[in-house]
């Protein structure tokens, strides 16, 4: 892939500054790289993408409750009821969990993020990403490839690093457009 279309391929998505919970680190060698991958696709449990898992099994059943509309009241009201109870629980799980995890200005779409760091990381080097969107709390587990990283001046840390998601679930990536798109609609209702 040339500079040029990692350039377009990257701005495909719309991107905000936003704030999230963030980790990164790198990832060590296959084995490392392939558990990864496990654990985003939910081969291997992570307590971490719970509530992102959760979040996109509502939209899937809100589908099936909208087509349940035919049945009575009651039972569409209970299913709902449940499905909040459950977002709720693993909003919970996720804030205990995270709740100690600094938070980061950072450059984020659905394509990558960028954002300051106090290490400098290698061209193509493969990290492991856990973000938790704010105010969902919901953790989105990601492979990324570290597109840049440059010295930036100035006060904070000393290091700007691009990354792009080179393995993320699809059903993150949409949590993301979704997440993108309310900050902007919140952000233009603001102004």
């Amino acid at each position: 892939m040339t500079a040029n279309s990692a350039d377009t391929e990257r701005r495909q998505f719309y991107r905000i500054d936003d704030y999230v919970r963030l980790t990164v680190r790198p990832v060590e060698g296959e084995e490392g790289l392939e558990d990864l991958v496990a654990r985003i696709e939910g081969e291997r449990e992570d307590r971490f993408t719970l509530a992102a898992t959760f979040l996109a099994q509502s939209r899937e059943m809100n589908l099936m409750l909208r087509n349940a509309g035919r049945q009575p009241d009651s039972l569409v009201r209970y299913l709902r009821t449940l499905d909040d109870k459950l977002n709720t629980l693993a909003r919970l799980l996720m804030e205990d969990r995270c709740q100690d995890e600094p938070g980061y200005a950072v450059n984020l779409s659905a394509g990558g993020m960028s954002f300051a760091s106090t290490q400098a990381m290698d061209p193509d080097q493969i990290v492991e990403v856990r973000m938790v969107l704010l105010p969902e709390e919901v953790g989105i587990l990601a492979a990324g490839r570290v597109v840049e990283c440059h010295r930036q001046e100035g006060e904070g840390p000393p290091f700007r690093v691009g990354l792009e998601y080179a393995h993320i679930r699809e059903a993150d990536r949409d949590l993301l457009v979704k997440h993108v798109l309310d900050q902007q609609r919140q952000r233009c209702r603001e102004k």
